[in-house]
């Protein structure tokens, strides 16, 4: 079973995701914020990271960033889900990792659909 990691601060959103994923057969793993994704990324093993980029405190860049240096980023497969205008301009500085960028509010079947592509190979 494909495990996805979702960093995503606002409830609704995170339970619509999280409901929508084990549907179909993903085990998800929620988290609220940054910091507690980022306590946990040592030991955390997952197939897709769902993240939002502006969360409270920690950012959704800033835990790229630590990835980043922890060494995690090589092969990540990422789906940003965020309201910023141009998402994609904070992967500039991460080349290696296999990525998709909606922007909030997207249908839920184009989210779906994202998640089956960067989970394909």
């Amino acid at each position: 079973m494909k495990k996805i990691a979702i960093v995503e601060d606002t409830p609704s959103i995170a339970e619509m995701l999280s409901y929508a994923l084990q549907n179909l057969g993903y085990e998800v793993l929620p988290f609220a914020n940054g910091k507690d994704f980022i306590a946990s990324i040592g030991s955390l093993k997952f197939d897709l990271l769902i993240l939002d980029l502006m969360l409270p405190g920690i950012s959704g860049e800033d835990i790229l960033r630590e990835m980043d240096n922890r060494g995690l980023t090589a092969g990540l497969r990422l789906l940003i889900y965020s309201a910023i205008n141009n998402p994609e301009s904070v992967m500039d500085h991460f080349p290696q990792v296999r990525f998709r960028a909606l922007r909030k509010p997207s249908r839920l079947d184009e989210l779906l659909l994202a998640v089956k592509t960067l989970l394909a190979d």
